[in-house]
């Protein structure tokens, strides 16, 4: 199975001591793929810390987390409703995330060259689960939401 050998950054087998972490090719999936976003990647950044005992580092990456989901998602809210494609939005919304974990977060904290990949098996599963429940949540949560924003929803919708 992809992603489950022992494996350093170029390729080469590791000892079993080696911590197991998620790769920085799965954290940019995982950031990218639009049931995820930038949230999936940044939980994935978050267990890799965690397994190294980085815990000032995960609530860092937390505090990074939320403050960018406050103000991206506003500016892409708006920069929406001004008739940006909801799809290049989504691109827009997660690159600086990526850049940030892979260029600030992953060489500051991780730190580490060597460490078994781990499967990306079940945070693909954890995504889908997720995906299924809102979906099944989404006709509850729009009908119980203000006129304007059922509106403002709808013209979101038209244009995909």
């Amino acid at each position: 199975m992809p992603g489950s050998r022992p494996a350093t950054a170029a390729g080469q087998p590791v000892a079993a001591e080696e911590p197991a972490l998620y790769s920085p090719g799965t954290i940019v999936l995982f950031s990218m793929l639009p049931m995820s976003m930038m949230i999936g990647g940044g939980v994935l950044m978050a267990m890799n810390l965690f397994r190294l005992g980085r815990k000032r580092a995960v609530l860092g990456l937390l505090l990074f987390m939320v403050v960018y989901l406050l103000v991206v998602s506003n500016v892409m809210a708006w920069a929406m409703l001004q008739g940006l494609n909801p799809y290049l939005a989504i691109v827009l919304f997660n690159v600086p995330a990526v850049l940030a974990y892979l260029l600030w977060f992953w060489p500051r904290y991780v730190q580490t060259a060597t460490y078994r990949s781990r499967s990306l098996v079940p945070p693909m599963i954890i995504c889908f689960a997720l995906v299924w429940g809102l979906q099944l949540l989404m006709p509850y949560i729009l009908k119980n939401q203000p006129p304007d924003v059922k509106q403002q929803m709808e013209q979101i919708m038209k244009r995909q």
